[in-house]
């Protein structure tokens, strides 16, 4: 007995010449490390730790005292940059979303200096996220502690959305306050589905 089996099947093929991420599978997944570009300002840069973190290796800006422990408004700081393809948007809106995975890390520099990161796409505005919630002096964020807290999951989702219709991009990631450790970047074209560690990273020409 035989039964039938029906499925879509999607000829896609990179642009002559494009170096970088290539989506599969609804999305495109990347290791923090493996960036297209890294600039430096006011002496620090983004550099790896290797082995830190749930799938390959985290970078953060160094050194930690850098730019004299000032901070930098976003699209102003050092960066690193992704360059990635889609050929989908989430149902078709021209529409990504994109989960920045960090480490859990405290608000060391003061209730007001949040810890942050700004996200990046192409020549769209950054967006600045305050990815861990204030708390009273002494206390813990409700978020950090507990089966599915922050330190649990030894993970933190910053998730933003944005403009990307099929074709060739870069997201860029901005330091603006130190101690922040990214991890993995996940693309959702319309089709990355719940894991724990996130998909595997995307092919890469």
């Amino acid at each position: 007995m035989s039964s039938p089996a029906y499925f879509v099947a999607n000829h896609t093929v990179a642009p002559s010449g494009f170096e970088g991420f290539v989506e599969g599978d609804g999305g495109i997944s990347i290791e923090a490390p493996h960036a297209s570009r890294n600039t430096s300002v006011s002496g620090i840069t983004w550099v790896e730790l290797p082995g830190y973190g749930k799938t390959l290796s985290g970078v953060t800006p160094w050194p930690r005292t850098g730019n004299d422990f000032n901070n930098f408004t976003a699209g102003s700081g050092p960066s690193i940059e992704y360059d990635f393809l889609n050929f989908n948007t989430i149902n078709d809106t021209g529409n990504v979303s994109v989960t920045v995975l960090v480490s859990p890390s405290l608000n060391s520099m003061g209730p007001d200096r949040p810890i942050k990161i700004a996200v990046q796409m192409d020549s769209q505005a950054p967006q600045t996220v305050a990815f861990i919630p204030p708390s009273a002096p002494g206390t813990l964020p409700a978020q950090w502690d507990g089966d599915d807290g922050f330190v649990a999951n030894a993970i933190v989702s910053v998730i933003t959305n944005w403009t990307a219709s099929p074709g060739a991009h870069t997201l860029k990631l901005w330091m603006v306050e130190p101690a922040v450790v990214v991890q993995k970047i996940v693309i959702d074209t319309g089709g990355v589905r719940p894991s724990y560690l996130g998909p595997p990273e995307s092919i890469r020409l």
